[in-house]
């Protein structure tokens, strides 16, 4: 009798382009907990995402204190930081929700903050971190895939990563362009450091970056600070034999053709309720493999409609190289049935 792949096993495959047995059904790490059902998924195929970094990245002479405190009348815990760099001192004041957190006063006040932010920037330092990401990897075992992680795009950092507001960094890209563009090639820096840490790491697939919005910097953006950055970064990792991929899930259609022509080996988070549809996909996308995220459009369907539309979207994946993701939330209350529900629409070859 045929020995089936294992969860991971059957991942790797798909990225690499080799044979399957089914189609890989995949789900972050934060969004199933232990239990009797989460174990079942697991024995019928579901591979838990876990997601890491295989070096350690951190500010060298900034001094950072935060303090917790409940914010009066509404209960909220608050986590206020200041960070004390060479230039200046930042504040951010941020709210911890259940499952996420919401930035509600970010470190970016002025343009007078502009030698601070630098000064933060060029503190950063990156160290491997080799040992707890090949430890991850072993312990979990087969029913898990341990995937390392690039820091965002140097462009992409300064839009969603928690130092301005994506309106603030509108203003400031038509006002003060060369002060962002100065801390843009810091950050280029920091990300080049890494392409060698994890080329050299235990970990054989990372994630550069993600959550690029191409209604806010549309294609020419992408093409001129995105795109090079990419290739940058696979001809270090396909050298050392690793895949790279990243996590797209916007409404893809204005960069659509320019993902084709990256070097990404697969896209992750790819969404056909908001995005081209799966037809459309393939055909642009070529020989990359599609990860997608199970359709956030469609998740008020009940379980017996989820379960067709999976099986529907497994047809016309036939012959391509096709992941099934939850890389996005999920509907409050149901992940158990949700996830059984999309599980049952993926037969065995």
């Amino acid at each position: 009798m045929k020995k089936s792949l294992s969860p991971r096993q059957r991942v790797m495959n798909v990225l690499r382009g080799e044979p399957v047995d089914m189609v890989p059904f995949t789900v972050y790490e934060h969004f199933v907990k232990p239990c009797t059902q989460e174990r079942i998924l697991r024995e019928q195929g579901m591979c838990v995402v876990w997601r890491t970094t295989s070096y350690r990245k951190y500010y060298k002479d900034v001094e950072i204190k935060s303090v917790h405190y409940q914010e009066p009348g509404t209960g909220r815990q608050m986590v206020r930081t200041e960070y004390q760099t060479a230039r200046g001192v930042l504040t951010e004041l941020r709210a911890e929700m259940t499952d996420t957190w919401w930035i509600v006063e970010y470190p970016f006040k002025s343009p007078d903050d502009y030698p601070a932010l630098r000064a933060l920037f060029e503190s950063v330092r990156v160290e491997p971190a080799y040992e707890a990401a090949a430890a991850a990897e072993r312990d979990l075992g087969e029913d898990y895939f341990v995937r390392d992680a690039i820091p965002r795009e140097p462009l992409q950092g300064l839009i969603s990563g928690g130092f301005l507001n994506p309106q603030e960094f509108a203003l400031q890209w038509y006002d003060n362009r060369d002060e962002l563009l100065a801390l843009f090639d810091l950050s280029v820096k920091i990300n080049e450091q890494c392409y060698d840490l994890i080329a050299n790491g235990p970990l054989e697939t990372a994630n550069y970056g993600g959550n690029v919005t191409p209604q806010i910097i549309g294609p020419e953006v992408f093409r001129q600070y995105y795109m090079p950055h990419y290739e940058a970064a696979a001809d270090i990792l396909h050298r050392a034999g690793k895949l790279i991929g990243c996590h797209y899930d916007a409404d893809n259609t204005p960069i659509m053709d320019d993902i084709a022509k990256t070097k990404l080996d697969y896209i992750e988070a790819y969404d056909p309720s908001c995005s081209p549809g799966l037809e459309e996909a393939f055909a642009c996308f070529g020989d990359k493999a599609l990860w997608i995220n199970w359709p956030c459009g469609q998740h008020y369907l009940p379980d017996d409609e989820v379960t067709r539309v999976t099986a529907d979207m497994v047809k016309t994946a036939r012959g391509k190289r096709f992941l099934i993701g939850i890389t996005e939330d999920l509907p409050q209350g149901r992940w158990q049935s949700f996830l059984t529900a999309i599980q049952r629409g993926i037969p065995a070859r």
